[in-house]
């Protein structure tokens, strides 16, 4: 599992961005994620830089 940092979160909508340590992820990045129902809707988790 990779480590990173919190850039934003809005804890009365219920999401946020992350930057992971090694490296950013930019604008148009393909990434691979998994996606989890969650009480306010879909999220995406396991995300990974592809």
């Amino acid at each position: 599992m990779q480590e990173g940092i919190v850039r934003i979160f809005n804890g009365s909508r219920g999401f946020g961005f992350t930057i992971p340590q090694r490296g950013k992820i930019h604008e148009n990045d393909q990434v691979t994620y998994k996606v989890v129902q969650r009480s306010k809707g879909l999220s995406a988790i396991e995300l990974k830089i592809a």
